[in-house]
This record gives structure tokens, sequence and C-alpha cells, in this order.
């Protein structure tokens, strides 16, 4: 595809180097010339060119982590001969009224925000964001010189909200904002999320995958995008990702004289530091009713309980169910009511109760020589069958109940309401 001159082409570029925690200061044209940001660069352009042999980078990087927020500003550039594939030296670079610099090896690198430069530089770098950049390039000669103004897109970031800085839960989507320019004539945003697996093998669990993993969205610079937990469960929880979003501007243009191709690229990015990937679970209630709360004796304890299910696909309680505690009500969950018993008689006799409704039933023992009543043990409020038995050699007794009263060696009260506290005697 023929790559035409002076063309202008607002276009997406993350910083990808500082993203994927390689030096974002040093880019050596020759080892890498297939670099990440540059191969990002002629992807997003539509160019066909395989290689770029020359370049001007400034870029304004913004660092967003749990401890603090910080900008990284530079200018990156490098010029190759595309025969010998050396570098080579050019007479001048300057941004704005700025000189750069050449190094020893013919790249060029200044940081605006290194602390070596000083806080007018950094202020100097801060003003960059959102103009139009002025870069002059001299070739081999001084006739050979170009000066292109490229615009450098606004900062990105927006508040302290926009972009998650300690952890993320995959179980919900994902809304970054951030500030949209109207200026970059593409009219959008790329955002990348990486997973790195060599520092969170190292650094989380070595049984996480081994392959690095990322998603890229290309999206309108309309300030907000929200990204679905179906994308971000690609990745497994309990492990790190950094986050990225960015946007540039392009410009390829000739030094008039050598013909060399140069490309700008103003480029203006914001990136979390490592963001931690959490799938807790998201227990809702079910359509079940609420049930009693029963202590370890099966007995109401007046509180009400809720049935739950975990809807989180990524969760690892993912469809169990779970009751919970959700108050007091002792009209639907009536408190237990307390027995007590006597036995004036020589022998010791039982006393059991059984539900007539539920079937369960409790036994307590009637020790001799009780007079009075003493407390015997709790049975949930219902209607009871109270059968009175020997627990040793039987004799005649009369055996009282909640008023009813029967004389044997024995008695059965099939129909027995309790609803308070009651005594049963032996007499």
């Amino acid at each position: 595809m023929k790559i035409k001159l002076f063309r202008v082409k607002c276009f997406i570029v993350v910083s990808m180097i500082c993203s994927l925690q390689i030096s974002c200061r040093k880019i050596d044209l020759r080892t890498e010339r297939d670099s990440a940001i540059l191969k990002m660069a002629t992807m997003l352009t539509g160019t066909d060119t395989p290689t770029v042999y020359n370049y001007v980078i400034i870029n304004g990087d913004q660092w967003n982590t749990y401890k603090d927020s910080n900008f990284r500003i530079g200018v990156d550039a490098a010029f190759t001969d595309s025969i010998t594939n050396q570098l080579i030296a050019v007479n001048g670079l300057s941004i704005n009224s700025r000189n750069i610099i050449a190094k020893p090896d013919h790249t060029f690198d200044f940081g605006y925000s290194d602390s070596a430069s000083g806080p007018a530089a950094l202020a100097e770098g801060l003003a960059l964001f959102g103009t139009n950049v002025r870069v002059k390039v001299t070739g081999t000669t001084t006739t050979d010189t170009l000066t292109q103004v490229i615009y450098m897109p606004k900062k990105i970031y927006k508040t302290p909200a926009s972009l998650p800085i300690a952890a993320v839960n995959i179980a919900n989507s994902l809304t970054l904002n951030w500030t949209p320019d109207p200026l970059c004539s593409w009219g959008n945003v790329l955002i990348k999320i990486w997973y790195n697996s060599a520092s969170n093998r190292y650094l989380v669990d070595s049984a996480l995958p081994a392959q690095d993993a990322n998603l890229t969205f290309v999206v309108p610079d309309n300030g907000s995008y929200t990204i679905s937990s179906t994308s971000l469960q690609t990745f497994q929880k309990k492990s790190f990702v950094n986050i990225s979003l960015g946007r540039g501007t392009e410009i390829q243009k000739l030094l008039p004289v050598s013909h060399k191709r140069v490309f700008f690229f103003a480029i203006s990015s914001v990136s979390s530091g490592n963001v931690y990937l959490s799938c807790p679970a998201n227990w809702q209630n079910t359509t079940t009713p609420l049930r009693c709360q029963v202590n370890g004796n099966g007995l109401n304890t007046g509180y009400q309980e809720q049935e739950q299910k975990d809807m989180a696909p990524c969760s690892a309680t993912y469809n169990q169910t779970r009751w919970i505690q959700v108050g007091m009500n002792t009209t639907a969950c009536p408190l237990p009511v307390n027995i007590s018993g006597s036995n004036t008689r020589t022998q010791p006799y039982n006393v059991k109760f059984t539900n007539n409704s539920t079937g369960a039933n409790w036994t307590f023992r009637l020790n001799t020589n009780t007079s009075l009543p003493v407390f015997l043990g709790q049975i949930p409020v219902g209607n009871y069958a109270v059968l009175f038995f020997p627990a040793g050699p039987p004799i005649t007794c009369t055996f009282s109940i909640n008023g009813q009263s029967m004389s044997g060696t024995g008695a059965n009260f099939p129909n027995v309401s309790i609803n308070s506290a009651a005594t049963a005697s032996v007499h």
C-alpha cells in the first residue's frame, strides 16, 4: 500500500513499553526496531512499512498506583541508515524551544520528568499535553532540515476513581473513565489489560497460567467505557494485571534533501500498577420461604433465616446455597417453652413428649421425692402426645400434665396443647 506523505492521522498508542515493565527511556532502534510501541504505531496507521528507520516519539505517560500518581514524560529519537542498518548522527533535534542533545550512540533520550532534569523541565513537559508541539529535525546537513508541528493529546487521567489501583472484582463489569480529547481526529482510545505470567507465577502462585495474555479494546473517545465481566474472566482470579489507556497522533514526512522518512509520534497514556483480580461470592436471596433458626437441640432461637445462592460464576462457591439470619420474629418462630416436673412417689418415671405434627420427641426423667417442680428442659410450642412410663418397677400413681390427669401404673395423653410453660407431675 502506498504511503501518502504529509498525512496526519490520530490514532491510539498506549505506552506499551511502560505497561510491560520495560524501560520507557531507552529504545535502541537496531535491536528493538520491532518493539511493541512501533509495531502498534504502524498497525494503527495502516502502513505496510516493515521497518521504522527514523522516528521521534514524544511520550507522556501517567503512572497511577496505590502509592502515588506521577508522570513519565520524555522524548526518544533515533535515525538509521537503511542500507547498513546502523544508527547515524543527525545535526539536531529540538522540541519547541528545547534542544535535545544526542547521546554517544547517536540516539536521543530526554526525560522531562527525570529528577536530574529538575522541576522546570517537568513543568515544561506537563505543558505539552493538549498543545501543538513544534519538532525540528536537522539531518546530516543543515539544509536537510524539517520542522513539523504535531498535536500532543490531552492527559487521559480524570480522577482517582477513573482507573482501578488496588483490586477489581471480575464477577462485575468494570467502567473506566477518562478525559475526552475532541482534537484527536481519530476519535478513539485504546484500552489494554495485560497479564504478565512471569511476575504472577513468581510473586503470586506458580500454578497460574504460564502464557501472557491481554485484552484490547479500541473504543470511541467519549470519556467512558465498560468492560464486561465475561471479558474480565478471560483472566484468572487471584492474579495481577496492568491496565493502560492511550491515544496519540502520528505524522510521516520526508527530510528535504536526504528524503529519509521520519515518523513523528505524540503519545498520551495512563497506566495502572498491579491490579489484583478477585472474585468474591455474590450471594443473592432465593425464592425459598424463610425458615426458623434452630439451636443444636433443634429448638427455635426466635430468629428467621433467609436462603441465598452464590451467583458469581468465577467464585469458588458458585451455585452453592447458604442460610443467613435476617431478624427476630417470635410470632413466626415461637420460642420454646420450659417443661418442669415433680414426683412425690418412691419410684422414678419418665415422661415423653411427641409432637403430633413433626414426630419429634423429647424424654425427661422424673426423679423420686421431688415435691417441688424442677426444670427438665424445653420443647417447641405445639400439640403433643404425652406418655408417662416407669423408669423402674411400676406402681400405681396419678399422672398430670396441663390440667389433664390419669391414674394407673402409666398414662398416655394423646393430645396436650403446650403453648407456655408446663409441669408434668407424678403423685
